[in-house]
């Protein structure tokens, strides 16, 4: 089964991962910003294993996030357009 649902951003980045690595870190949000190499799509800002930050390719915005699962419900894939093909 498909699911698709919208998500927005306001800070121009998708972040994956587990939300048990980051919840207590001792970061601002500024500290947060300025670990992000801008000129990379992908950083870990806040080391290996903590999760991915992923630039959103446009910035603010609304995505749309594609969720597969078995039959069973189990989440076996998920896809997010960030920007589309141009024709």
């Amino acid at each position: 089964m498909k699911i698709k649902k919208t998500f927005t951003v306001d800070s121009g980045l998708v972040w994956i991962g587990d939300p048990c690595y980051i919840i207590g870190k001792d970061i601002s949000w500024s500290d947060f910003c300025e670990s992000m190499n801008r000129e990379k799509p992908v950083n870990k800002p806040l080391g290996n294993n903590t999760g991915l930050a992923v630039d959103s390719g446009y910035g603010d915005g609304e995505y749309e996030a594609v969720i597969e699962t078995t039959n069973s419900g189990i989440v076996k894939n998920i896809s997010i357009t960030l920007v589309e093909d141009s024709e």
